[in-house]
């Protein structure tokens, strides 16, 4: 039996969606589970396009994904991809403030004539975050994926103080419409070490990935026209089987 299909939960996707974009934006939600049940394609799947759906522009970041980077160039590449797709609606603001470059495609910063551009580091992701704000006027929902993964570089911890930065500026410019941050983990010690340290994660709202129930149960019977003993067999002799339905 093939149980790699996704298992959709919209209720669950649009609750957490409703919860970033109208949410208090000085909140972070953290959402924690152990590593395969799911996280990562539910956020790819569902979470995402929930929050598109209330307005918002996502950038999301999946560092399980790019281990062999830095943490911090990860998330410059998420960023330079939301650049990308919104290319032709922000290439004038991006003028304006000296960000130079064939619309956002080959995006750097410079200060003045004769300067050496600014390489694609902190400020950069600050001054393109802005550049998002201002020019989609949509409030920015930054989803990082394993996010404790940002504690094994010394760049990655120093991206977690830009994050933060960004997040209060932007928040605090009432010409610009925010940013809202989730942050997931399997490493619960490493993440609570973030939630309750010096970085982005302070003042953050918990949640446990919750677990699947019977009504997933109910949707592999319907799938795989199994009897109630089969499935029930089944489904616990495969206890990997992830809460979106494969594994992330």
């Amino acid at each position: 039996m093939d149980l790699s299909d996704h298992f959709e939960r919209p209720r669950l996707a649009a609750d957490i969606a409703r919860k970033l974009v109208h949410g208090p934006a000085s909140k972070v939600i953290a959402l924690i589970g152990s590593r395969g049940i799911g996280k990562s394609t539910f956020l790819r799947q569902e979470v995402a396009p929930a929050i598109r759906r209330l307005g918002a522009l996502v950038v999301m970041v999946d560092l399980w994904g790019e281990t062999d980077k830095d943490p911090a160039d990860v998330v410059i590449a998420g960023v330079q991809k939301a650049l990308d797709a919104n290319e032709r609606i922000a290439a004038r603001f991006a003028q304006a403030v000296g960000l130079k470059g064939v619309g956002f495609g080959s995006l750097s910063l410079a200060f003045g004539h004769g300067e050496i551009p600014e390489k694609r580091g902190g400020l950069w992701v600050y001054r393109s975050m802005e550049a998002l704000s201002a020019r989609t006027r949509r409030p920015i929902i930054l989803i990082i994926d394993e996010a404790q993964q940002m504690l094994a570089t010394e760049r990655g911890d120093s991206m977690l103080y830009t994050l933060k930065a960004t997040r209060d500026l932007l928040n605090n410019d009432r010409g610009l419409y925010g940013v809202r941050t989730v942050f997931t983990g399997s490493d619960r010690t490493k993440l609570l070490m973030m939630l309750g340290g010096r970085h982005t994660m302070y003042s953050a709202s918990q949640f446990a990935f919750p677990e699947l129930g019977a009504d997933f149960l109910q949707w592999v019977r319907r799938k795989y026209e199994l009897p109630p003993a089969a499935c029930r067999r089944r489904c616990a002799a495969r206890a990997d089987v992830p809460a979106g339905g494969k594994s992330s």
